[in-house]
């Protein structure tokens, strides 16, 4: 894999800033190499039942954003394809991340629309996303691209979430 480098010095820059979790990574913070991580990914069996409990048995794409002028790992995201009743309240359709030394700089909003078009490529007619209500960089940066607040939940961690409804056939 070309980009197995960048990965692993996204995950290592994601824990010099003291962040445990990487959105929109799959758990790549789970696990020692990137092939471990592409094996749960894209598992080389393949699974007959799915699991509602696991994320990752719901149909998935995970996404690298890289910039074109100099093939820099920018951001992770994954966008999933279907939602369980877990991941309808407190998941949503899309995880994403910027890495941390390339934040503030219009990243966000250009990964979501980009992932906004490839969701809809997959024939998705509209995208939930969810943050915490203190990550004010995802609020504006939902909010600035389509984000319609359906509601506050309090989550799986008691914290407090806002849901987003993004309609794909207004944006794209």
């Amino acid at each position: 894999m070309d980009y197995a480098r960048q990965i692993l010095d996204y995950k290592v820059e994601y824990s010099d800033s003291h962040s445990s979790y990487i959105f929109g990574s799959s758990e790549l913070t789970k696990f020692e190499s990137i092939s471990e991580w592409l094996e749960y990914l894209y598992p080389s069996e393949l699974i007959d039942e799915k699991d509602d409990s696991d994320e990752n048995s719901i149909p998935h794409v995970q996404y690298l954003a890289v910039r074109k002028s100099d093939d820099k790992l920018i951001g992770l995201v994954n966008l999933r394809l279907d939602l369980n009743d877990f991941l309808e309240k407190y998941i949503g359709n899309v995880g994403y991340s910027v890495r941390p030394s390339e934040r503030r700089k219009g990243y966000a909003s250009k990964i979501l629309k980009l992932i906004f078009e490839e969701a809809y490529l997959y024939d998705l007619k509209k995208l939930l996303l969810v943050c915490n209500e203190d990550n004010i960089a995802s609020i504006k940066t939902i909010e600035k691209n389509g984000g319609i607040l359906e509601d506050i939940v309090i989550n799986y961690d008691n914290k407090l979430q806002k849901r987003y409804w993004v309609n794909l056939k207004e944006l794209v």
